[in-house]
């Protein structure tokens, strides 16, 4: 039996909120989580993040305590390790408050693509918004070898501002692909799958995992 490009689409789109890993359907569009390592162990990094800026505050405590204890010398070198503790400390606090999962909107209502990143509580920030007008493609850029996978990327216009949306098996980046190319239609998208071609370029992406 033989089936229409619409069908095909509809059946490609079904795969990818099936199988895709981190897609998640909402009242206005869905979520795409960007599939790398930092955010598939998000949670894990969050908590050892906290207890450690936790335990470098006591530790820089501890530290400032016990000068007045003992000699002037190494009261010094005491005061200036608890200084580095506390930095420390704050820098972790910080990482596991802002938060290390990191996502894609695809909002069809606002008709508006959002990158955010979310911490363990729920709390999330968006670091960028970009007008479903205003995207010129989604490709898939093949895996360079077996074991790595491959990556799905929209274009901002028609230059090298790339997004990584997700990374995961080509046919179901695919699917997705499929999926995205006509929730952004309205907009001057060009649907693309530049395979390996992409390689010289890859370079120019900006993964999400890696963004300001």
């Amino acid at each position: 039996m033989t089936t229409g490009p619409e069908i095909r689409d509809e059946a490609l789109s079904d795969c990818a909120r099936a199988v895709l890993p981190g897609v998640t359907e909402t009242r206005w569009g869905y979520v795409v989580t960007a599939g790398g390592d930092v955010s598939r162990n998000a949670a894990a990094i969050e908590l050892a993040a906290g207890i450690g800026g936790l335990t470098l505050f006591a530790m820089a405590g501890g530290l400032w305590l016990v000068p007045p204890l003992i000699g002037f010398g190494l009261s010094m070198q005491l005061a200036l390790g608890g200084g580095l503790s506390l930095v420390a400390g704050v820098a972790l606090i910080r990482i596991a408050e802002r938060g290390l999962l990191e996502e894609v909107q695809v909002d069809l209502e606002a008709r508006a693509l959002r990158c955010t990143l979310s911490n363990a509580r729920g709390a999330l920030r968006i670091r960028r918004e970009v007008a479903f007008d205003e995207i010129g493609s989604v490709f898939v850029q093949r895996a360079e070898r077996p074991g790595v996978p491959s990556k799905l990327f929209v274009r901002v216009g028609t230059g090298d501002d790339l997004i990584e949306a997700a990374r995961g098996r080509e046919a179901v980046l695919s699917a997705l692909q499929s999926r995205m190319a006509r929730d952004f239609q309205g907009s001057s998208l060009r649907k693309v799958n530049l395979g390996r071609r992409a390689r010289g370029r890859r370079g120019l992406a900006r993964p999400l995992s890696h963004a300001a």
